[in-house]
């Protein structure tokens, strides 16, 4: 083939070059010299279902009635990364492989851990606390867990706590906000074994 074969330049109306084809390390530039590269893939009805924006950067997949999808695999062909756009929903692992997820600050020091070996979720650790809050749909704070002292504080629909556990004094506060507090220790068969409650 000959070298005018080998390079294919696409310029603008000032003569500069925003495509090049270049077929001896198959390479496509698209953009540059003013103009933003993007990309779009077409189904049969001439509607875009993937867009690559080379100007802000993004990678658009499905819409106009196609699901996007994206599929990462391992070096045997096996999907371990699966970002399913149909049903919002992300798959970590399989193949072979344990999915975690980890979450560094803005120094690059991990502080949240999911991991899908061992079915845990790791919270804090390298000079960061880690915390829980359950809120209920209108925010309110029901369940919270603090990490620096170890501490657990369960409210009621007043906003009252009602149980707190102090893991710095190792004190267990059953009650208040209006509520009694109550202890009941259940065997393996689930009888009453111990009973304290406030009359």
């Amino acid at each position: 083939m000959s070298d005018q074969f080998k390079e294919i330049q696409l310029t603008n109306p000032n003569d500069e070059t925003t495509i090049e084809i270049t077929g001896s390390n198959g390479n496509i530039k698209m953009g540059g010299n003013g103009t933003a590269g993007d990309l779009d893939l077409l189904m049969s009805n001439g509607l875009s279902t993937i867009h690559l924006d080379g100007g802000r950067g993004n990678i658009t997949l499905g819409g106009s009635g196609a699901q996007g999808e994206v599929s990462l695999l391992n070096i045997g062909g096996g999907c371990t990364v699966h970002i399913d756009g149909g049903g919002g929903n992300i798959t970590l692992g399989g193949e072979g492989s344990e999915g975690d997820i980890i979450c560094k600050d803005e120094k690059g020091r991990q502080n949240i851990h999911i991991d899908g070996g061992e079915g845990n979720m790791t919270l804090g650790g390298d000079a960061h606390d880690g915390d829980i809050w359950l809120k209920t749909s209108d925010g309110k704070t029901r369940v919270e867990v603090e990490g620096h002292d170890g501490g657990l504080r369960l409210y009621n629909r007043a906003g009252a706590i009602t149980v707190q556990a102090s893991g710095k004094t190792g004190e267990l506060v059953l009650g208040g906000g209006a509520s009694d507090g109550d202890l009941v220790i259940k065997n393996s068969k689930g009888e009453s074994v111990i009973e304290m409650k406030y009359r």
